[in-house]
């Protein structure tokens, strides 16, 4: 990973744009797919109005499609909102549903336009000033409203059994993608549940929720998916002290 060549977000997602979604298709990826669902069907009522900030190639769209159909998607690679135009080119709205846009310049989005806002995968790690992000996603969102983002976590247990090798475990650096073996990566952010919990703090009801603490370190061969997806919904379980250790860290909370 340190040899890697790092590269903007919006240049390396549009680079491997033609791949993603070829990339997550291992019995470890759909468990987490799997428990992130469940949790968006908590978080999120039915026929909210949603905003997806970091949309990729409509994930988040299929995710919620049960949930409500008045969804916008962004990201900041156009490439991939065209993947996500493409997946959903059934749909008659697939254009208007997903646009290019930074989740932390939303001023084409009037104030309180939003039920729920969500970014999944990581997207917000990406992100060069988090707190502007936040402070734009609460800023769209109407009071009352649910907000769900996962962001990449500093200190997951994958980082640090890489500790002997590549050093501490930086705030900043290289991220890949899972499977993904070229020789660049992106430019990403690293969170701990305090400092994720700072670019929210003006949230209610704030909570964090580790994902893939287990299956990604000691059970990535399994194709066990109920097993999978049993031991991830456990980790959701954990003491707050633990979180830190997943692949990934979700927050969830409620405007005021």
């Amino acid at each position: 990973m340190a040899q890697r060549k790092i590269l903007p977000p919006e240049e390396y997602y549009d680079f491997i744009s033609p791949q993603y979604d070829s990339m997550f298709v291992d019995p470890v990826s759909r468990a987490e797919d799997a428990v992130v669902k469940a949790i968006l069907d908590r978080t999120i009522r039915a026929g909210a109005s949603l905003l997806d900030c970091g949309c990729g190639t409509g994930l988040g769209r299929a995710m919620t499609a049960d949930i409500t159909d008045d969804y916008l998607g962004i990201d900041i690679s156009e490439a991939m909102v065209m993947r996500a135009r493409h997946n959903h080119r059934l749909n008659y709205r697939g254009e208007a549903m997903f646009l290019t846009a930074d989740m932390a310049r939303l001023d084409f989005l009037a104030d309180g336009s939003f039920d729920c806002v969500i970014s999944l995968n990581g997207a917000f790690s990406h992100v060069r000033d988090g707190w502007a992000a936040a402070t734009e996603m609460i800023r769209v969102l109407r009071p009352g409203g649910a907000l769900f983002v996962m962001v990449y976590s500093r200190y997951a247990l994958s980082r640090l059994r890489r500790f002997w090798r590549n050093g501490l475990c930086s705030d900043e650096g290289a991220y890949a993608v899972r499977h993904d073996d070229r020789d660049c990566a992106s430019w990403a952010r690293f969170y701990t549940p305090r400092e994720l919990k700072g670019c929210f703090g003006a949230l209610a009801e704030v909570s964090t929720i580790p994902l893939n603490i287990i299956p990604d370190n000691f059970c990535r061969r399994s194709r066990n998916m109920r097993r999978l997806i049993v031991l991830m919904a456990f980790e959701t379980r954990l003491p707050t002290f633990l979180h830190g250790l997943g692949h990934a860290l979700i927050l969830t909370g409620i405007k005021r």
